[in-house]
């Protein structure tokens, strides 16, 4: 890996879950604060890992897109250069920061939709939900 990132200024990971990107990148910690490469990543799933360990890794997320897939899934994409992070509520650990998401309309879709099945979760019995829902419930009203 450090020969690659020694001649290429951008990482592109994609199709993967996001604590498998998030551990591909710490294998390279060092090699990314020598070259401090852009990242372009999309994480498939846990995001939230990924958005946690890029803060980790020295990186700052600059800007997050949340296109839409034939099927009508919604994607993340992560834009990420080396720089100190910002701080980040456990809900935009989450989601992401609604402030750097350029699909504003996807990004509140996403959150009903993770509200939704916090609430299915809760409604089913899964009391370790309660909270998350909440919390999650009084972001989106922090957003209207």
């Amino acid at each position: 890996a450090p020969d690659i990132l020694k001649d290429h200024n951008t990482v592109i990971i994609a199709g993967m879950g996001g604590l498998t990107v998030a551990g591909i990148l710490s294998k390279v910690a060092h090699e990314l604060s020598v070259y401090k490469p852009r990242l372009i990543l999309q994480p498939m799933t846990e995001q939230d890992k990924l958005r946690k360990s890029l803060c980790e890794l020295g990186y700052r997320i600059v800007a997050e897109k949340c296109p839409r897939a034939k099927g009508n899934k919604l994607y993340n994409v992560i834009y990420a250069t080396y720089g100190e992070a910002d701080e980040y509520s456990e809900c935009e650990f989450l989601l992401g920061k609604y402030s750097l998401c350029e699909d504003k309309e996807n990004y509140i879709e996403k959150l009903n939709g993770t509200i939704d099945a916090a609430q299915s979760a809760v409604d089913k019995g899964a009391k370790d939900k309660t909270e998350l829902l909440e919390m999650l419930k009084n972001y989106r009203g922090e957003l209207s």
